[in-house]
């Protein structure tokens, strides 16, 4: 099934994506918060906790404690599977400047 994909970005980045979501893996997105999902973003464009924090202007810390949140809400082990969930959910990387290469989820709302 595809599914419009919403953007926590605006909605000039809203795509549609040809490949299926996993059902359970958008389920486990469900409950992040708006900052949780940010975080997420920046994993999944291959951004280290470090470079999430200089970004949205927060101590490293507070990304880590983001991080520990995203995995106890996900059931995720690591950050790598947190992220293979978002793929399988339809997340997508964002490109270097910035824009969507496939669409970004957004599951509020």
């Amino acid at each position: 099934m595809t599914r419009a994909m919403w953007s926590p970005y605006g909605t000039e980045n809203n795509h549609y994506v040809d490949e299926p979501i996993d059902q359970f893996a958008l389920d486990r997105l469900a409950n992040l918060s708006p900052r949780e999902f940010e975080v997420l973003q920046y994993l999944l464009d291959g951004r280290n906790q470090t470079a999430a924090a200089e970004e949205l202007f927060v101590s490293p810390h507070t990304v880590r404690t983001h991080v520990r949140n995203i995995l106890a809400k996900m059931g995720a082990h690591s950050s790598l599977e947190a992220v293979s969930v978002a793929v399988r959910a339809g997340m997508r990387p964002r490109s270097v400047d910035g824009s969507s290469n496939g669409g970004e989820l957004f599951p509020f709302g």
